[in-house]
């Protein structure tokens, strides 16, 4: 933890000396401590040191080192989750009330009224996701997986329906679909609606970021007892940069054109 090798002459001095006097410590009263940190590296420690003292030895100071990098790392990821949650709200809320006041005040004309009217829908139905998406993140953090809500179901199934909802898109932009699915059924253990989720989530980026007249490739296959379901897009995707933040929760960089895989793992029956 703290990235040097110690021996049986290292000092207090030598190692946390920037962090709290030895002199300091040594005139302290039980229950009385000092907390402080350290980077070493990445590494971020807590620190808590304390006197101690023996009838029959000599005394010294206790230092209990807690390493806290993820939980600095997750405080930073929540503040920035409130920073690009509170602007994924503001937009959509500012159409809605933008709109609906054009046409409660007659700027809207009459014969417009049903484009924002449906703009309004969207916007709305756009929230509803952002929201439901952030309760179910709060769910998770709170009480974990719950077991309960897995049950058996054809995956090859949820994949073609799921995949429809985007039909009207995918011919907007002019995209061909091909679906590589078994011929058989291919039951799975698992949530459904999270594992709707996920494929409505792969499946939109797939279909954002393809470029016009390419090939959008949804495959499910199995091995080893899992069934995997890759969603393969060619058109704009994450640039190599951001790569290494790939599994960090609400990060968000710049696309390029590059092909996108990605593919999810599932209990199979």
């Amino acid at each position: 933890m703290l990235a040097q090798t110690l021996s049986s002459q290292t000092t207090f001095d030598e190692i946390f000396s920037k962090e709290a006097e030895l002199d300091t410590l040594l005139t302290l009263r039980r229950p009385q401590y000092i907390e402080a940190q350290k980077t070493v590296g990445e590494r971020e420690l807590e620190l808590f040191m304390a006197p101690f003292s023996s009838d029959h030895a000599q005394g010294g100071v206790l230092v209990v080192i807690h390493d806290v990098t993820e939980q600095r790392r997750s405080e930073q990821l929540k503040r920035e989750f409130v920073a690009n949650v509170s602007h994924e709200l503001k937009t959509p809320m500012t159409t809605i009330a933008g709109f609906a006041d054009g046409i409660l005040d007659g700027t809207i004309p009459k014969d417009q009224e049903d484009k924002y009217l449906a703009t309004i829908a969207d916007e709305t139905r756009r929230l509803s996701r952002l929201v439901r998406s952030m309760l179910d993140m709060s769910r998770l953090e709170s009480t974990g997986e719950d077991l309960t809500r897995r049950r058996e179901f054809d995956i090859s199934e949820k994949i073609v329906s799921t995949m429809l909802s985007f039909e009207a898109r995918a011919n907007d932009k002019q995209l061909d679909v091909d679906l590589q699915l078994p011929e058989d059924s291919m039951p799975v253990l698992a949530d459904p609606d999270a594992i709707t989720r996920v494929l409505y989530n792969l499946m939109d980026n797939a279909v954002k970021f393809a470029a016009p007249g390419s090939t959008l490739c949804v495959s499910l296959w199995k091995s080893e007892g899992k069934a995997y379901v890759s969603v393969r897009d060619h058109g704009e995707t994450i640039p190599p940069d951001d790569l290494t933040f790939i599994f960090d929760r609400f990060h968000k960089g710049l696309p390029i054109e590059h092909a996108a895989i990605e593919s999810i793992p599932l209990e199979t029956k």
